[in-house]
């Protein structure tokens, strides 16, 4: 039985995990927001969440809007963007994007060595092939956009005038587009041996 599942949160109690995740990532870890317990805010009415399971625990996910609904680069990261984004069919907004503290380094699952975030990133990179989305925007930590870039994904930080700090820690504007993705260099197919990957065409 394979012990990771990538699926998008169905259930209200699958949402509840996001939420209290989300509230210990970016209220009690970053203190970027303020929350009780659960993070939520308004632009949630909108999104898709797509998660990540091990052993039926979600530990990582991100949240996705269409280009017909508000995004966050509308209001609340519109002061990181230089010029105005693209919003049409080929675009979507992916921002919440954590995996949780304790599974950020390497986990060796099933003899396969498994890194959560490169896990949800190549889940996304295949939901965009499908869905024939190819502009992904995203506000990251400066930290995460460079580790993205060793990973080999096509991540470009779109305002260069934003002053990194020291821990680089500050968030930029990301945009990655799928069709610029070296496939070859990223994606695992090995991955397939252990992980469940439902839903993907709803």
């Amino acid at each position: 039985m394979k012990q990771i599942d990538v699926r998008f949160l169905d259930t209200k109690a699958e949402r509840d995990q996001f939420y209290r995740l989300r509230h210990r990532v970016f209220t009690v870890e970053k203190q970027w927001v303020d929350s009780e317990e659960k993070e939520t805010d308004k632009f949630d009415e909108f999104g898709e969440f797509l998660g990540v399971f091990f052993q039926g625990v979600l530990v990582a996910c991100m949240r996705i809007i269409k280009h017909e609904f508000p995004w966050m680069f509308d209001s609340v990261f519109a002061h990181l963007l230089k010029e105005p984004i693209r919003k049409d069919p080929q675009s979507i907004e992916l921002t919440r994007y954590f995996v949780a503290p304790e599974f950020r380094k390497i986990q060796t699952i099933d003899g396969q060595k498994i890194l959560f975030s490169k896990l949800l990133q190549q889940y996304t990179y295949e939901f965009c092939l499908i869905r024939n989305y190819i502009y992904t925007y995203s506000a990251f930590t400066y930290r995460v956009y460079r580790l993205f870039q060793l990973q080999g994904l096509p991540a470009v930080n779109l305002n260069e005038d934003i002053e990194i700090g020291d821990d680089m820690e500050t968030a930029v504007p990301v945009l990655m587009r799928a069709d610029r993705t070296n496939i070859e260099r990223f994606l695992d197919k090995g991955l397939a041996e252990v992980v469940n990957f439902h839903h993907l065409r709803n």
